[in-house]
């Protein structure tokens, strides 16, 4: 897989076959965007693998960044947490490298509570402990997804 976008578009394939119409995937695809890496994006302040406590944490941290969850190309897709800034920029605080990154900006109040009411610093779109608010349109998405 060379990309991310194409990545998911086969990952909602194989979903439609599973007669799964909602997905991470499709989600992603009907209201994420592309964002751009920078020789800045890659800060290192967090520990590997704890991508969506090092994000909600620096967005927290600097109110002139937005949590934003989706996938980025590491070595493969992955599902990933990152900021941006207001220009549309990654900065990553959990990875040293990567490119290619699709997600959607989230309102940080709605990611703390999340955070709150599930007691785990998790997925905002694969939100299992909650039964997948987003997905399954038990939240509106404009209490969750930030302009």
């Amino acid at each position: 897989m060379k990309d991310v976008f194409n990545y998911l578009q086969t990952m909602t394939q194989i979903m439609k076959t599973m007669n799964r119409t909602v997905s991470v995937s499709s989600f992603l695809l009907d209201h994420g965007k592309k964002f751009e890496v920078t020789d800045a994006s890659f800060p290192q302040i967090g520990k590997l693998k704890e991508c969506f406590m090092n994000s909600t944490k620096l967005a927290m941290g600097d109110s002139s960044l937005t949590y934003c969850e989706g996938y980025a190309m590491g070595v493969i897709p992955t599902h990933h947490a990152w900021c941006v800034d207001s220009l549309g920029r990654v900065v990553d605080p959990t990875w040293e490298s990567g490119s290619d990154y699709f997600g959607i900006k989230f309102q940080l109040e709605y990611v703390i509570r999340v955070t709150d009411e599930t007691g785990y610093w998790t997925s905002i779109l694969d939100n299992y402990h909650q039964y997948w608010p987003l997905l399954t349109g038990k939240i509106a998405l404009d209490k969750a997804i930030a302009a």
